[in-house]
């Protein structure tokens, strides 16, 4: 029956410490993880943000550059001439494809470099001249507003010679401006085309580690014209088709700043979280959208990492849980097996209970037993008082140390008895009513406190409304201001209880002999 005690009382003491442990493990882990995230996340934010400006700064820079040849075109007087004739002289053309020419090996980052006749429509380029169809005039012209002067940038396919050819390999981004040498008639163009290696290296730094991930390029005119994707391991964007795209522009909320983020729910319901920028001259406007899951992708490896540290930590809380509950345990089954004599077949409860009960039942025992032990001590103590009043102390054995437990005091040289009578000023109470008690209690402990200041004195209860007070002296004399006290006690009485209360002060007598004299004196002035 030990062992099994034993076991039971050994598991709840482990199984409450080891769950203490277990739930502290878990509430730390959480905390980890939900720190690392917002880290991750507030980090993620920062970083393609501040990448994302960069990349505008050199939108900005390419886009000066591109106006910069726009400027050269109109400035120069071959290009100009070209450009404001009515018809088309291969003469004036040649010359201008030569200085195109020039232009477009000056700048690294060109492609062609191109202007078109409306008048004569001619196509004029670094590399061939010839008539563009309608739908090539289309395709230029109803990506530009009406207002002069007005430019734009478009991602466009053209062939290995020259933009118009038929058979298209190479992606360019085209800046097309709007301009207008001749009076009347349709506005022209010059068309600056810039390799798409520029956009790639630029929004290179914008990859994730791995993931689908993308990046939308929009323009002045808030219209959406490169769509880059990198999916899997990828490092590079590719230029997405129109069935890879998962993000409407539409759906985003109005931009107020330059920069910042915001969270997205795509078209295949994935969170990701999407950082802008805007380029102040270009009027570019560049979104970076990533799912979360890319950039919660270190949270396996730190989930792996934090559950064996959780194993870890587990396992030595076993072991600390071990070694407490032992120790909890021990000295409650020394108790058990002293006090529980009759262990419970009841496998509801367990040791603690049994104890308890146990102590309880023993708690009853001694209770009882004080209570008859007051009643004797009181019952005895006022009997030897009784005899002490009618001088028949000398009965008692020892009866010096007897009435020294008591707190009187046989050794004074003088003694004076004061005899206290208390009842009901409207006769509400007799000596025989339950609520008597509430008032002879109170005018107990008032007299007790009122008289203890001269002396030890112990009360004693002749009857239901008779208090007896003996007053050791050391002198033949009353205290001073032992009658205005006691008739602070008539005072108190009458106005807080509404008691009449008569107090009787005996003559002072010498030894211990004489008390019962002065109390039967006493007694009859009463």
């Amino acid at each position: 029956m030990f062992k099994k005690v034993k076991t039971r009382l050994f598991n709840r003491y482990l199984f409450s410490i080891f769950c203490v442990v277990a739930i502290a493990v878990i509430l730390v882990t959480l905390l980890i993880f939900t720190i690392y995230a917002n880290l991750q996340v507030s980090s993620a934010r920062t970083y393609s943000v501040h990448q994302l400006e960069q990349v505008c700064q050199m939108t900005d820079m390419l886009y000066s550059q591109v106006h910069s040849v726009n400027n050269q075109i109109l400035q120069n007087s071959n290009t100009n001439r070209c450009l404001s004739s009515n018809t088309f002289n291969r003469l004036i053309e040649a010359d201008a494809g030569i200085k195109l020419r020039e232009i477009q090996t000056a700048q690294s980052y060109t492609r062609y470099v191109s202007l078109y006749n409306s008048a004569s429509n001619r196509f004029v380029s670094s590399s061939t001249a010839d008539f563009l169809t309608d739908d090539d005039i289309a395709y230029y012209y109803r990506r530009l507003p009406d207002n002069p002067g007005a430019d734009t940038c478009l991602l466009r396919m053209i062939g290995a010679n020259y933009a118009t050819q038929q058979l298209k390999t190479r992606y360019v981004y085209s800046f097309v401006f709007r301009v207008q040498l001749r009076k009347g008639g349709s506005p022209d163009l010059i068309i600056v085309d810039v390799d798409e290696d520029y956009f790639n290296d630029s929004i290179s730094n914008l990859r994730t580690s791995n993931g689908f991930q993308q990046v939308l390029l929009l323009n002045r005119y808030g219209e959406v014209f490169s769509t880059n994707i990198a999916e899997g391991d990828s490092e590079t964007f590719t230029h997405a088709k129109s069935d890879n795209t998962i993000v409407s522009v539409e759906d985003f909320p109005e931009l107020t700043d330059n920069s910042g983020s915001f969270s997205y729910t795509c078209a295949d319901h994935t969170e990701a979280l999407v950082t802008y920028a805007k380029a102040s001259s270009s009027g570019f406007t560049i979104f970076n959208i990533v799912p979360y899951s890319n950039i919660y992708s270190g949270l396996p490896q730190l989930a792996i990492i934090t559950l064996l540290a959780g194993i870890l930590v587990l396992c030595v809380g076993m072991f600390i849980s071990f070694r407490t509950s032992a120790k909890l345990s021990a000295p409650i089954e020394v108790l058990y097996n002293n006090y529980v004599k009759k262990p419970s077949n009841d496998h509801a409860g367990d040791e603690l209970d049994q104890l308890s009960k146990a102590f309880s039942d023993m708690y009853m025992k001694a209770d009882k037993l004080e209570q008859g032990l007051i009643s004797s001590y009181s019952d005895s103590k006022k009997r030897n008082i009784q005899r002490l009043m009618h001088g028949e102390y000398g009965q008692i054995p020892n009866y010096i140390e007897v009435y020294q437990s008591y707190g009187i005091d046989l050794t004074a040289p003088y003694y004076t008895i004061v005899i206290i009578s208390a009842a009901s000023k409207e006769l509400r109470f007799g000596p025989d009513d339950p609520n008597y008690f509430i008032y002879s209690y109170a005018l107990e402990n008032l007299a007790t406190e009122v008289l203890g200041q001269f002396g030890s004195v112990v009360p004693y209860r002749n009857s239901h409304n008779f208090l007896v007070m003996l007053l050791p002296l050391q002198k033949n004399a009353y205290p001073e201001k032992l009658v205005p006290e006691l008739e602070r006690v008539c005072e108190v009485m009458q106005r807080e209880f509404a008691m009449n209360t008569t107090i009787c002060i005996g003559t002072i007598v010498e030894t211990a002999v004489n008390i019962n004299l002065c109390y039967e004196a006493t007694n009859i002035a009463l």
